[in-house]
């Protein structure tokens, strides 16, 4: 998520030994047979983050989309599905832990570097809209082995995406910053937790539900995949600072605005060049 739950609840959680990974954990690695994991970690803009190439206008367009999503899935998604998990059990708990914390620090952040939000791009659209679709099939109807699952997965290559990064040793002072917040180890143990109740809730799902949920995962890594494509501008440095000013085709007031306009252009051909393919979810 995009949501970097940071909190002292998980200080002492155990990590999900390898030998021992859970179906959901087996089901998102199988993936990568098809080119979706592989596609997602190798991504340009995750590249260039690892490698401290990452154009700061690209960035800045990325951070700004990612508040939007953060807002949706903070306010609307986790809410949704903590009213279905059962009352007072540890799911129920800890989905209702979500709170301002994160948007508050995505706002500030987003004021140090001199930003106004945009409004949402088109990849950010449709990655909301899907979710919306998962609310309205699947997490309205009571289904909470769906829903735990794909909550698990945005979570999980996200945490991944930032703690490869973090991990990099080429990657930027500047950005350390944000990979701490969205890589830590911290946040790797509240994964494994959600890890956790998404593979409880699966003991007992339906052979179509684990094909729904099998097919939202690679539904995931597509979207992300458009996610990451939205912000990136090929070929464009940064300098050692995070500045975009040294973004020679960077419109300022673009700039600004969150949004450079490379990586817009880049956003309205994504169809084109960049997007995974999409995935239809069966419907319960």
């Amino acid at each position: 998520m995009k949501v970097s739950f940071i909190l002292a609840y998980f200080a002492l959680a155990p990590s999900t030994p390898a030998e021992s990974r859970s179906y959901i954990g087996e089901l998102i690695e199988t993936v990568n047979h098809e080119g979706y994991k592989r596609s997602h970690f190798s991504h340009p803009f995750l590249s260039a983050c690892r490698e401290g190439t990452i154009d700061a206008g690209a960035f800045d367009t990325w951070l700004v989309q990612d508040l939007h999503f953060g807002e949706y899935y903070i306010k609307k998604f986790t809410p949704e599905l903590a009213k279905i998990a059962k009352e007072g059990s540890e799911e129920q708990e800890v989905l209702k832990l979500a709170n301002d914390h994160e948007i508050a620090w995505f706002h500030e952040k987003i004021a140090e570097r001199g930003l106004n939000v945009a409004e949402p791009l088109p990849a950010n659209k449709r990655y909301m809209d899907w979710l919306d679709s998962i609310l309205t099939d699947y997490v309205q109807r009571g289904n909470f082995a769906v829903g735990i699952s794909v909550f698990y997965g945005v979570e999980k290559v996200y945490q991944k995406a930032w703690n490869q990064v973090l991990h990099s040793k080429d990657c930027p002072e500047w950005l350390t910053e944000f990979a701490e917040n969205w890589g830590s180890e911290g946040f790797g143990k509240f994964v494994d937790v959600i890890e956790s109740f998404a593979d409880k809730a699966l003991e007992t799902a339906s052979e179509e539900d684990k094909e729904v949920v099998a097919g939202a995962l690679k539904e995931i890594f597509a979207l992300e995949n458009e996610f990451w494509s939205m912000a990136h501008a090929e070929g464009i440095g940064t300098d050692e600072n995070g500045s975009g000013h040294g973004h020679n085709e960077l419109d300022p007031a673009a700039h600004h605005h969150g949004m450079c306009q490379n990586c817009v252009a880049g956003e309205q051909q994504l169809g084109a060049k960049q997007a995974a393919p999409s995935v239809a979810l069966m419907k319960s």
